[in-house]
Parts: C-alpha cells; structure tokens; sequence
C-alpha cells in the first residue's frame, strides 16, 4: 500500500500532502528560482535602502534615520551540498535472478541491516547519499522529490548518462532513469531501485526509448538456452547490472 501511495505520488501532481506525512522536495531547477527571486529582492531592497540613506543623511549626521546592515535583506546560499566483459565473470550478467522481476517490473531490493542505528539515523544518512547521489557529475536531472518523514521514507528519481564506451572516437552512452525509494526502520533499510527507462540515441534512426522490461530481462536479455547474452542488448544489462552494484556498494559504505 505505501509503494502503491509513492506511485501515486510521483505521477500526478501533490495536493494536501501534508496531511499524510508526504512532504515534496524542491527541484534544484525550483530552488535556483527562489534564489533567483530572493536575490532579485535583496538587491532592490539595497537600493531603496541607499536612496533612504542618502536622504536621511543630511537630516541625520548620526545615521539614526539612515538604514543600517541589518536593515537591508542578505540572502546567503548553501549546498548540502563499459563494454568489456573482461571486467567482470561473465556468469556475473547471466545468472537466475540477475536481474529480478516482481510483478513483471524489474525491481532491484536492497535488504540491509544496520546494527546499532535507529530508523532516525539511517533516514538522515540515506537523505544525505541519495541528495549526493543526485548532484554528482554524471546526473542531468536527478533528486529527492518526496519524504515522509513520520515514517522514514525517502522517494528519489534520477536521469543521468549512463556510458557504454567513451574513446576519442567514440562516445556511446544512454539517458538512464530510474526511482530509488528507502524505507528506513531501526537497524534496517530497505531500498529498491525501480522504474528502469533507457532514452538510447534520441533523435537518430537508431534510438529508442524503452523500460527495462522490454530490454535487460531475461526474455530479451538472454538467448533460448539462458547461456549467453545477446549481443543486442547486452551492454544495456551488463551497465545496468553494473550500476545497480554500484549504487548500493555506495549505500553500504554510507550506512556501515
């Protein structure tokens, strides 16, 4: 029921959502726009303030009448803030439950214990990773977007590139989204990530856009015998795959 509400959540629009403990998080592209707007004021308000003053100063040799620092508004901004099979064994990829399906979704589980850390503890750690996670160099337009903060849960969605070869003659890569939601309890997370999208070659005759589930899963990942990867679609599950271990390694660092 509650993935069900965190569905809900992240494909229409947040209405009341206070009252069910959601709150939504700003964009970065929304909080630039505050600042943005919060700047613009400061520096009106700088201006109207030196017109008073030079108004004031000749009928005020003290200044009593003038405006001071503390009268002009200060706006201060603060961030928190491969294709080669050789890499890996190549049973690495093709192995029963690689990549996962619940319901007919392609769903990667996180299911950690984190001795001697209440749920509190954990949901400011992860708050911290998934917002890092968001702001690093590969991302084109990732964040946290909701938080439930009565129950500890965190929903983030993220866009970002995701490289099959990089050379001086090549650059072969995909737009990579995906939702991450962790559920955060004493000694306990659980995190999935979920919602798998591939934007391949926008624009050209040879793009696509396409789920998971109609790229990296076994029926469309594997040949008949389940023994070898097609060579179709292989560097999209072994980069998933890749990624996805990355990410949680990242989250294990972080919380143990």
């Amino acid at each position: 029921m509650k993935k069900l509400l965190i569905m809900i959540f992240l494909s229409i629009p947040l209405v009341s959502m206070a009252q069910n403990g959601w709150e939504r998080v700003l964009t970065e592209k929304e909080k630039q726009e505050q600042i943005e707007k919060a700047e613009a004021a400061a520096k009106k308000a700088r201006k109207d303030a030196e017109k008073q003053a030079k108004k004031s100063k000749k009928t005020n040799k003290n200044g009593k009448d003038s405006a001071s620092d503390n009268d002009i508004a200060e706006i201060s901004t603060s961030t928190d803030s491969k294709d080669n099979g050789k890499k890996y064994k190549y049973s690495k990829y093709i192995q029963p439950g690689a990549v996962p399906e619940v319901d007919g979704k392609v769903i990667f589980t996180l299911e950690l214990d984190v001795p001697g850390k209440n749920a509190q503890q954990i949901y400011d750690r992860m708050y911290n990773t998934l917002d890092g996670l968001a702001k690093k160099e590969n991302q084109i337009n990732s964040g946290i977007l909701l938080v439930n903060k009565e129950e500890h849960i965190i929903a983030a969605k993220y866009s970002e590139w995701l490289e099959f070869t990089r050379n001086f003659f090549v650059l072969d890569r995909t737009e990579f989204n995906y939702t991450i939601i962790a559920t955060c309890k004493d000694n306990h997370l659980t995190m999935t990530l979920e919602r798998i999208t591939y934007n391949y070659e926008e624009g050209r005759e040879t793009g696509f856009m396409l789920p998971a589930e109609k790229l990296i899963t076994d029926e469309y990942a594997l040949n008949k015998k389940k023994k070898k990867l097609k060579p179709t679609f292989s560097k999209f599950r072994r980069n998933t795959i890749d990624r996805k271990d990355e990410i949680f390694q990242e989250v294990k660092d972080r919380l143990l």
